[in-house]
């Protein structure tokens, strides 16, 4: 087994209505990614999604498909906040416990109802705007795989 750092490739990244004037009043985005997790990857592993502003706020449309991906053991993935100008990288800061050993599933991307519609930055633990990107990564947790497979998503958000 090995440990692999991946970047997701981006599908997309398209405002909903790609005008001067929503562009102006900062409307509704779809980031669109995928990542193929491959049959030796390890528990740790990790795999960027998305580099989004810190003032994003991430809505409730925003979902995470993934494949059956172990016929042994109960690998998880952990969806979480990284490289916060002067935080800390919190691997579960959005979602955790995708349990990836069973079906196929598609699932909200965020958890907990309450963290819907806030601030990156707020989901990243900060107590302020620090501004700059926040890195979305996912990582393998609890096991390895050995199948591999798809995960992909949308994160729907907006910034003010």
């Amino acid at each position: 087994m090995a440990i692999v750092n991946l970047t997701a490739t981006k599908l997309s990244n398209l405002s909903v209505m790609d005008s001067p004037q929503v562009k102006a009043m900062h409307g509704l985005n779809i980031h669109s990614w995928t990542v193929e997790v491959g049959a030796a990857d390890s528990d740790t592993s990790t795999y960027l999604i998305a580099h989004l502003p810190s003032n994003a706020r991430i809505h409730d449309q925003s979902w995470i498909g993934y494949d059956d991906m172990a016929s042994t053991g109960a690998p998880t993935l952990d969806v979480g906040t990284f490289n916060a100008i002067g935080g800390s990288d919190d691997v579960d800061a959005i979602n955790d416990g995708l349990t990836v050993a069973t079906a196929a599933r598609t699932v909200p991307f965020i958890k907990i109802l309450a963290d819907i519609g806030k601030y990156l930055w707020d989901l990243a633990g900060e107590t302020s705007d620090p501004g700059g990107f926040i890195d979305i990564k996912l990582t393998m947790d609890d096991a390895d795989v050995n199948i591999g497979g798809t995960v992909a998503g949308e994160i729907f958000y907006s910034m003010e």
